[in-house]
């Protein structure tokens, strides 16, 4: 309301919902139509005569699809995929970590960069504080540890407890629900009475019947 305008947001968390968003970069393989023919000659003063314009056919489809590329499709096989997430582990000597300021403000970056650890100085206060930690090298800690905001390496979760509920994935608006089979949105699946339009907003009520259906 603020804007008198609909501003709608998007996550992306799949390559699907990308490649609805960003779909040029997904299209068809490359397309070059090449045509050769011999020019219409139109009496005598056209001696190079003149060539046929077809506006339709120069629309046609002439890409070609490899075997190799025709069967990944065909087999729906991913089209975007990461195999190793990559963590930069900082190395330097003591007091000598680099440290990223803007012009005039060189000392208060001093001042934070102080009082944050590193990757290599909070591992060394890891060891000092876990003993179970020193069994890993520094460039293993990540595998067992993250490292957090502040400064401070925090051990992964190996198990935990979760609350035996179903989980449905469903969408908010139609362009995200156009990733989802059948375009699942939250009022079409839990039938609820909110209303879609472009000028809704969410102003449902704690208390209401509408947030209990929610």
């Amino acid at each position: 309301m603020k804007y008198n305008a609909h501003i709608n947001v998007e996550i992306c968390a799949t390559v699907k919902s990308i490649k609805y968003l960003f779909k040029y970069i997904f299209k068809e393989h490359d397309c070059t139509n090449i045509k050769l023919q011999r020019p219409v000659q139109e009496g005598a003063a056209a001696a190079q005569g003149t060539l046929e314009w077809d506006e339709i056919k120069e629309h046609l489809d002439a890409r070609y699809v490899s075997a190799p590329v025709a069967a990944w499709r065909l087999f729906e096989f991913p089209l975007h995929d990461k195999s190793h997430a990559i963590i930069r582990l900082a190395i330097h000597l003591l007091n000598q970590q680099p440290i990223y300021f803007t012009e005039g403000n060189e000392r208060q970056a001093l001042e934070r960069a102080a009082m944050k650890d590193t990757t290599l100085t909070a591992w060394f206060k890891l060891n000092s504080k876990n003993p179970d930690a020193r069994q890993y090298l520094y460039h293993d800690i990540p595998q067992h540890s993250v490292f957090e905001h502040n400064g401070t390496w925090k051990q992964r979760l190996q198990s935990g407890n979760v609350i035996g509920v179903h989980v449905m994935t469903v969408a908010w608006t139609g362009m995200a629900a156009s990733s989802l089979p059948e375009g699942r949105t939250v009022h079409s699946r839990f039938k609820l009475p909110a209303p879609i339009l472009e000028t809704s907003i969410s102003s449902i009520r704690p208390n209401s019947k509408e947030a209990e259906e929610f």
